[in-house]
């Protein structure tokens, strides 16, 4: 695994795609792991919007399992995590789909002095 992550990042290099560090996971364990220069396993870094993809990933896994459905709520997936109460009425009712297709269940922008609580 180890030569396969290295050729991973000279590849990376190459292509001058900036990659501070990958991590291969199988079975739920870490089958292996490379970082760039300065960069380590604890090293906060920013993830832009390659987090959307990881998500879509794991929303889809769930999907195929039937453990959700593109018309559930967001938070009622988290409702037994985190205390919704505080949660704006318009965001509790987004959807899976609306958050996977970055389109939201407002008529309007959320930060427009318009919408009134």
């Amino acid at each position: 695994m180890k030569k396969v992550l290295e050729k991973f990042m000279r590849e990376m290099e190459r292509r001058d795609v900036r990659v501070n560090g990958a991590v291969v996971m199988s079975g739920g364990k870490i089958a292996g792991e490379i970082y760039r220069g300065k960069f380590t396993k604890d090293t906060l870094t920013r993830m832009y919007s390659s987090t959307k993809s990881v998500a879509a990933i794991a929303i889809g896994r769930m999907l195929l399992e039937g453990k959700v459905s593109l018309d559930d709520k967001v938070v009622d997936l988290f409702r037994d995590r985190f205390d919704m109460s505080g949660v704006h009425p318009y965001m509790r009712e987004q959807t899976l789909r609306q958050m996977l297709t970055m389109t939201t269940c407002l008529s309007k922008p959320a930060y427009s002095p318009a919408i009134k609580d």
